[in-house]
C-alpha cells in the first residue's frame, strides 16, 4: 500500500482522492480529507491546510516491490553471476598435428535444442566449458564442435607507428588477421566434430586437428 502526504512549513497536509489517483496511478489509497499521518504512521491526526513550498513525502509499503528490488540490487547491481541449471562439467584437449593448441577457442553448439557453451585453450590445450557462469560446464545432449585460433599479425605500438610514420612518410599498414588452424575446424556446423555430454560420469573430449 503507497501513502503520500504533502508537507509545507513543517506540517503535514493529505492531498485528495482524486489528485493521489493521478499521482500515483490505481492502487494507492489516499487518505481521507483533512488527515495526515504521525511520524511511526499509525494514528491518524487532523492537520489544517498550509500553504507554502510543498514537498512530496512518500513511503513505499510494498512488500513485492520491495523485494523485487532487493532481488534486482543482488544479481544486477552487485555483478553476480546468473548460474543456469542442469549443467554438468565439461574438459579436454585440442591438439594440432601432435602439438597442444594454446589459446584456441572451442565452441560446443547443441545439434538440437539447447545452449552454446565454450572455453579457451591453455598452454596444454585443455579447456572447460563454460555456458553462464563461469566454468559451469553445458547441458547433456549432443553438440557440434567448433576449433578456431586467430592471431593478429603486424600490429604496432602507437611509439612504432610515429616511428614508422616519420622513417616512410605514411602510415603503417594495416594488421592482418590470420587463422591459425585449418579453416574448415571453424565452423561447428561444417567441422566434422562431434560431442556427446552425459548427464553422469566423465565428459573429457580430446580432438586432435589435422591439416
Amino acid at each position: 500500500m503507497v501513502r503520500l502526504c504533502f508537507w509545507s512549513n513543517g506540517r503535514p497536509h493529505a492531498v485528495s482522492r482524486q489528485t493521489l489517483r493521478r499521482l500515483l496511478g490505481k492502487g494507492a489509497e489516499p487518505l481521507r480529507s483533512g488527515q495526515s499521518y504521525n511520524d511511526d504512521d499509525s494514528l491518524p491526526k487532523v492537520s489544517p491546510l498550509w500553504s507554502g513550498d510543498w514537498k512530496t513525502l512518500i513511503q513505499m509499503r510494498t512488500f513485492k516491490s520491495f523485494f523485487m528490488l532487493t532481488l534486482f540490487s543482488v544479481l544486477v547491481g552487485c555483478g553476480a553471476e546468473v548460474e543456469l541449471g542442469g549443467t554438468t562439467a565439461v574438459t579436454g584437449t585440442v591438439n594440432h598435428n601432435g602439438q597442444p593448441v594454446e589459446g584456441a577457442t572451442v565452441t560446443f553448439s547443441p545439434a538440437g535444442e539447447g545452449r552454446a557453451a565454450s572455453g579457451i585453450t591453455d598452454a596444454n590445450g585443455r579447456f572447460t566449458l563454460t555456458t553462464l557462469a563461469s566454468n559451469d560446464g553445458a547441458m547433456p545432449g549432443t553438440y557440434h564442435v567448433g576449433i578456431s585460433k586467430t592471431e593478429v599479425q603486424g600490429a604496432m605500438t602507437a611509439e612504432e607507428s610515429e616511428a614508422y610514420l616519420k622513417q616512410h612518410n605514411q602510415p603503417p599498414p594495416r594488421p592482418v588477421s590470420k587463422e591459425m588452424l585449418p579453416a574448415k575446424y571453424k565452423n561447428p556446423m561444417q567441422s566434422g566434430l562431434t560431442a556427446t555430454v552425459n548427464e553422469s560420469g566423465e565428459n573429457d573430449f580430446t580432438f586432435d586437428l589435422a591439416g
